[in-house]
């Protein structure tokens, strides 16, 4: 996976990684990020306030879901049954009655049928607000009248971050 965005500490390369293993059923080692500069990827807007997992991260679901329908229809071309027939299940991919197929042997089917690796530009910047999470927080206080010595007795905070991808970070 090529990355127009460096990780400057939010875990954008390991979200991406995990993105691309779930929707190609690949444990996350085997996504390789590869950084690349603008001459040879679009423009980053910034990694600020982690909004990279929200923009990187769809701009990966997307490309490689696209990438993953490709390979698919490559795979039910190869094996003669219809796409919506594969499942994906354990790093291999299955068609009832039929031999499964790994991820490996898609990927060489896909070069060899496509002269190279297939490949899926996807760029997504979201069309609303840059405010990509939100957070409320509650104070209970003690105050003393005379000293105005201030005393925090209970303090509760609540983010809406949207579904989180990576529980560890």
């Amino acid at each position: 996976m090529h990355l127009g965005v460096p990780d400057v500490g939010p875990g954008i390369h390991t979200v991406v990684q995990q993105i691309v293993g779930e929707v190609l059923d690949l444990p996350r080692e085997r996504v390789n990020i590869r950084v690349e500069d603008t001459d040879t990827s679009p423009y980053d807007s910034g990694t600020g306030g982690s909004k990279s997992t929200n923009s990187v991260g769809t701009a990966a679901y997307q490309a490689v879901t696209e990438v993953k329908e490709k390979l698919l229809a490559l795979a039910a071309g190869r094996i003669g049954c219809k796409r919506e027939n594969i499942t994906a299940q354990n790093g291999r991919y299955i068609v009832p009655g039929g031999k499964p197929m790994s991820f490996s042997e898609i990927m060489r089917l896909a070069v060899e049928q496509n002269g190279a690796p297939l490949t899926h530009l996807s760029i997504y910047e979201p069309a609303r607000a840059p405010i990509t999470s939100f957070a409320a927080q509650v104070a209970e206080v003690e105050v003393d009248p005379v000293t105005g010595q201030v005393k925090v007795k209970k303090l509760t905070t609540v983010h809406d971050s949207g579904t989180v991808l990576n529980h560890l970070s």
